[in-house]
């Protein structure tokens, strides 16, 4: 990620002390590139619930067009796969969305597996390590991206479980996605 570092001391820079951001925050930057793109600034996630809404996460810090649009700024006109931009829009939004907490969004090498509590409950399939199935509840139990294909028989929509009954094995799982209304066709 060492390639990007002048970018995002630029981007901090340009941001000045809003949020509290300062030179000492470039490493966990670079990290949340990593965790984001691995540090390509093409990456497209072109299968999770954004993607089928027509909004795919896009470059560097994988924003989706609508965020890229809000919080790039001065580097909007330049898209969201250019670096700049990617890297403006990313840090922007999550300042403003996070306040100060922003730091603690982008720390980590995960999403939901640590769980939250801003997600509606019940299961949804998330993208970290290609499709896997998560059990909302905070404290979140994630099927990797094997077991999930396994529980789905390899089909790769979205699912609303209607009752989990709070169970969070495979099998409770399986159980609980007869009650699944199948969303975007099927």
């Amino acid at each position: 990620m060492g390639q990007w570092r002048p970018l995002v001391e630029r981007v901090i820079h340009e941001l000045g002390a809003r949020g509290g951001i300062s030179l000492a925050d470039v490493p966990l930057v670079l990290h949340r590139i990593d965790v984001e793109s691995g540090g390509d600034p093409n990456m497209v996630n072109n299968w999770d619930s954004n993607a089928k809404a027509g909004d795919p996460s896009k470059g560097l810090l994988q924003v989706i067009g609508s965020t890229f649009n809000a919080y790039a700024g001065p580097y909007r006109g330049l898209g969201q796969f250019n670096p700049m931009a990617s890297l403006y829009a990313g840090l922007s939004y999550a300042i403003d969305r996070y306040g100060s907490g922003w730091r603690r969004a982008l720390n980590g090498t995960s999403g939901y597996w640590m769980g939250t509590m801003s997600a509606s409950p019940g299961l949804r399939l998330v993208g970290e390590q290609g499709p896997e199935l998560v059990d909302f509840h905070g404290g979140e139990r994630v099927h990797s991206a094997q077991q999930t294909q396994e529980l789905l028989g390899g089909r790769t929509y979205e699912i609303h479980v209607h009752e989990a009954k709070g169970e969070t094995t495979p099998k409770a799982l399986l159980r609980a996605m007869q009650y699944a209304e199948v969303m975007y066709g099927m």
